[in-house]
């Protein structure tokens, strides 16, 4: 499934989306005429089969699907906020009902990479300062 798609919006063509494989992975790049005005959902189908991709973000000039870039944004929201990172030290668990609400963020990226916010939020919270650079970096890269 690697190549150039066309992205859509009520059947008009309004760009292009990049499917890579990259090791066990799938990196989407999409560039497509929308505004940061309103928030859309991207959502694929293939062989009639839908798949939610997720929510494109605001790029420079352009807009990209980034799964990364949504679980640091919420391990950052949980990172900067002493309350959220007390309750996740007590109860072991994220609270994620208040994280949807406040970073408007899907269930799924919380069902898929909870391990990574929780990494995230321990490594940026921590004294781990080499690897903070490298994972604040990494994620300013892509």
């Amino acid at each position: 499934m690697e190549g150039i798609f066309d992205i859509l919006r009520g059947g008009e063509k309004i760009g292009k989306a990049e499917v890579r494989r990259e090791g066990l992975y799938y990196r989407f790049r999409c560039c497509c005429d929308l505004t940061g005005e309103v928030m859309y959902r991207l959502i694929v189908i293939c062989g009639g089969k839908t798949e939610n991709l997720g929510i494109p973000v605001p790029e420079g000039d352009s807009f990209r699907l980034s799964t990364r870039t949504a679980c640091m944004k919420i391990a950052m929201h949980i990172a900067n906020s002493d309350e959220l990172y007390r309750i996740i030290r007590a109860k072991r668990t994220l609270p994620v009902k208040r994280l949807m609400a406040e970073t408007g963020a899907n269930q799924k990226i919380f069902e898929r990479y909870r391990k990574y916010i929780i990494t995230a939020v321990v490594i940026l919270r921590g004294e781990y300062e080499y690897i903070k650079d490298a994972l604040v970096n990494s994620h300013i890269e892509h």
